[in-house]
């Protein structure tokens, strides 16, 4: 038979495990709903083509990432694409700056990578390259960071294997 001291000890941890899911089940709960309200921008200004290319590549839609890519050389078919880019784990964006120039814009973000609590990253500072296409803006160049084939290709070189002009 169990003395009392045990039962409410007993109790007390199963309220405490039952108190801890609760919590997590909370945080899962506001994680979800936190990033199923980021939405696509609809202006379509050089920053705006940016974000939702990055933010495309963090929802997994590289599909959708593929129709921000403007006219490229060596510009790699949708499969090859989807198969080869992805968001890098623990990267975080800053927009630092964004310049105009006619139909060419330059986009630049700071990009963090977290490496743990302790972490003290100052970050790299990259361009991101966009002219405009048919009236729209599109994606001409990218940090390594998110191109995972090789550096753009002088016109009508393009390494075997590639889609390009």
């Amino acid at each position: 038979m169990d003395s009392s001291g045990d039962h409410v000890e007993r109790k007390f941890f199963w309220g405490l495990v039952g108190g801890v899911a609760l919590l997590a089940a909370a945080a899962l709960a506001v994680a979800w709903t936190r990033q199923s309200r980021v939405a696509y921008r609809t202006d379509d200004t050089p920053a705006a083509v940016v974000y939702n290319f990055l933010l495309a590549l963090r929802r997994g839609e590289p599909d959708v990432a593929y129709g921000f890519l403007g006219d490229i050389p060596c510009k790699p078919s949708l499969d090859d694409f989807s198969t080869r880019v992805e968001t890098p784990p623990h990267l975080g964006v800053a927009w630092s700056n964004v310049r105009q120039q006619g139909d060419r814009a330059w986009v630049a973000i700071t990009l963090r990578y977290d490496e743990g609590l302790f972490s003290e990253s100052a970050g790299i500072t990259e361009q991101v390259m966009l002219r405009r296409e048919n009236g729209r803006w599109k994606i001409v160049r990218l940090p390594p960071e998110f191109w995972p084939f090789s550096p753009p290709w002088p016109e009508g070189r393009c390494p075997r294997g590639q889609g390009g002009k």
